[in-house]
């Protein structure tokens, strides 16, 4: 590790050190640059920003290898030269389409260097603003403390956001300019459902078939309504055009009991 990189490091555990030791708060931010752009957030509840271009190729190869998710394409959200790059690497072999879109994003992260930083940034700063209520709602809302204490938010150019349950960690577009929030409270609730309910095999959900399995978690988003707002920024109108008749279900049953265990279950038996 380079000399410069060890010392930003140290200098972030000595300041929380020496704040444990003086009972000072821990610094709420630091910025870590360790051959990404990194935004390291200090809190009871945690979140780390990655810009990398490697984290970045990923979610377009694997978007190009399964062009669709439960019949959405996500060419349907690309424009101009992004779509034309898009329509042209989803023909190709997966080693030509690697190195297509690693020639394709060095240009662009060389194009757009300051851009990303300053975009990196604000997200930061957007997310910070609601991140903790966001927090509350979700363990309040589920009735579970979040499963994860740290999450790690890599940023990406293209539009989808995949996620690790195993880690906690999930994708957000670095050109996203509204609804930041709402992309961790999707997530963080998608993260709460597959761990505390298709996890526990005394659950119905953990029956469920695959398939089934994914439409009721995508599904159950809806309850990020108007009621959520804040801290939502607006409700989860869902990007699924097949699941609004579940959606709508889902919600009327919610806004009768706001019980996220017994929606879970009517929405096992609502699929069967």
């Amino acid at each position: 590790m380079p000399a410069a990189h060890a010392i930003v490091r140290v200098a972030i555990v000595q300041a929380e050190t020496a704040a444990i030791a003086t009972n000072l708060p821990t610094p709420s931010r630091g910025f870590v640059f360790l051959g990404v752009f990194a935004i390291i957030r200090i809190m009871k509840y945690r979140y780390k920003i990655i810009l990398d271009k490697e984290r970045d190729a990923w979610n377009w190869f694997d978007a190009s290898q399964k062009p669709s998710f439960q019949g959405c394409s996500w060419r349907n959200f690309l424009h101009n030269q992004d779509l034309e790059f898009f329509d042209n690497i989803v023909k190709l072999p997966p080693q030509n389409a690697k190195q297509k879109i690693n020639h394709y994003l060095t240009e662009k992260y060389n194009t757009n260097k300051n851009l990303f930083v300053e975009r990196t940034k604000l997200i930061d700063e957007k997310l910070d603003e609601k991140f903790l209520s966001a927090c509350k709602w979700l363990e309040k809302t589920t009735g579970h403390p979040l499963f994860f204490h740290n999450y790690i938010i890599y940023l990406t150019t293209f539009p989808r956001s995949p996620y690790d349950a195993e880690n906690g960690s999930f994708f957000i577009n670095i050109y996203k300019q509204n609804g930041l929030i709402n992309v961790f409270l999707h997530e963080g609730l998608h993260f709460q459902f597959i761990n505390y309910w298709r996890n526990n095999k005394k659950t119905l959900v953990s029956q469920m078939s695959k398939d089934k399995f994914e439409t009721l978690k995508e599904a159950l988003t809806v309850i990020i309504d108007e009621d959520a707002v804040p801290p939502a920024d607006y409700p989860d109108k869902g990007y699924i055009a097949s699941h609004q008749k579940i959606r709508e279900s889902l919600h009327a049953e919610w806004k009768k009991t706001h019980n996220f265990d017994a929606l879970t279950e009517y929405g096992v038996k609502l699929l069967e």
